[in-house]
């Protein structure tokens, strides 16, 4: 199992400020093990906003789940919301009740659990959430 992060984002223009979209997007490339941990830092001099729902963000399954699979997304220690693939699906539902906004002069980060019981089939996950940079 390797599990690989990529940031990507989207300036704004003019008047020395930079914001615009960014995406934050991880691979686990093989079956993820039982409760893996996945800590993205958020650099200092960044602030990242993630909308309501995650609105824009996908996650997919390059091999589907026997059973229903729940990660859970913490901003630190405090978990924030989940993502689910369902038995057979390829897709997953996110579950995030509230805009998240995550500073890197704070030092806070992403954190993102996998099942405590891994499903059987469930691999090659990649994710992309898409949020705002200021």
């Amino acid at each position: 199992m390797k599990t690989t992060l990529t940031l990507f984002g989207t300036g704004g223009g003019g008047g020395g400020e930079s914001s615009g979209n960014i995406m934050v997007s991880y691979t686990i490339s093989g079956k993820p093990i039982d409760g893996q941990v996945i800590l993205i830092p958020i650099i200092g001099g960044v602030t990242i906003t993630l909308p309501e729902d995650l609105t824009g963000s996908i996650g997919v399954a390059g091999t589907i789940a026997d059973a229903i699979s729940t990660f859970t997304i913490y901003k630190n220690t405090t978990s924030i919301g989940t993502f689910q693939f369902a038995a057979a699906a390829s897709i997953c539902t996110f579950t995030f009740a509230s805009e998240v906004e995550l500073d890197g002069d704070s030092g806070d980060y992403l954190k993102i659990i996998a099942p405590s019981s891994a499903d059987a089939t469930l691999a090659d996950i990649g994710m992309s959430l898409k949020g705002t940079v200021s």
